[in-house]
């Protein structure tokens, strides 16, 4: 553990910061596009349920990308898409196609948590990613205070506050891009190759040796993993006898 990995928890809580503002931009959007929209209460409801939707599907359909491709380049397509569909929205001027662009926002934010949560417990040692992980609550607080200040800068014009943050996520964007593949992820796929060039760059602004019993013990239990039975379906896991308790409780937790 070095500058290498505060490095990382740095591009990380930026990320986050801007999760944050993402998510408390609702409170802001609303009251500012009714009268632009001309918007009926069925419409309120229908642009509240959206955003939530749309996270719910980015979550499903990039966390499944990250598996596919790689942690580094979902997130790469996640701020892409995220900074297109934005600025797309601000040049909406009727309510449905608002509503379209704004799900697609949506879905691409939606996208970004989940993948960087698991990047950052990937890149960091055992003892340090759960702490660190919870660190990052502070830091999506920091963006949801920030949309306030971001409203009052914008003088309260809500295509402002939608395309003014894309230069921050520019910045994420470029972020991400200088960084590496997860090591994990890597063995996963077998590219041994490019582990030990995320070693070897890891060593050099560490100014620290690897330890390469605990490489080998990585792709050890990298490959019981493939050798093992595959598990059931994550429904039937969750569901199943032996976790429904514990699942129902969890569901019963977060939506009250």
């Amino acid at each position: 553990y070095g500058k290498f990995q505060k490095w990382i928890i740095y591009i990380i809580a930026f990320l986050n910061i801007i999760l944050g503002f993402k998510a408390g931009i609702n409170s802001f959007l609303l009251p500012l596009t009714v009268d632009d929209f001309h918007m009926t209460s069925r419409n309120v409801g229908l642009l509240l349920n959206t955003y939530g939707l749309g996270k719910l599907f980015g979550t499903l359909v990039i966390g499944y990308l990250a598996d596919k491709i790689g942690r580094k380049l979902s997130l790469i397509i996640a701020l892409f898409l995220s900074i297109v569909f934005s600025v797309a929205s601000c040049f909406t001027t009727k309510f449905y196609p608002f509503l379209f662009y704004w799900f697609l926002t949506a879905s691409a934010f939606g996208g970004i948590l989940p993948v960087s949560v698991i990047y950052l417990s990937e890149c960091l040692p055992d003892d340090k990613w759960g702490s660190f992980n919870m660190m990052m609550e502070i830091f999506r607080s920091v963006g949801l205070f920030s949309c306030a200040a971001i409203a009052f800068v914008a003088n309260w014009n809500w295509k402002v506050m939608i395309w003014a943050p894309c230069f921050l996520v520019l910045y994420a964007l470029y972020l991400v891009v200088k960084l590496h593949e997860s090591s994990r992820y890597l063995m996963s796929i077998n590219k041994m190759e490019e582990v030990e060039k995320y070693l070897n760059k890891m060593s050099k602004v560490n100014k620290r040796g690897i330890e390469i019993t605990y490489l080998c013990k990585e792709v050890e239990l990298d490959d019981q993993k493939k050798k093992a039975p595959k598990p059931k379906g994550i429904c039937t896991r969750l569901f199943g006898l032996k976790n429904l308790r514990t699942t129902l409780a969890l569901i019963v937790i977060w939506f009250s």
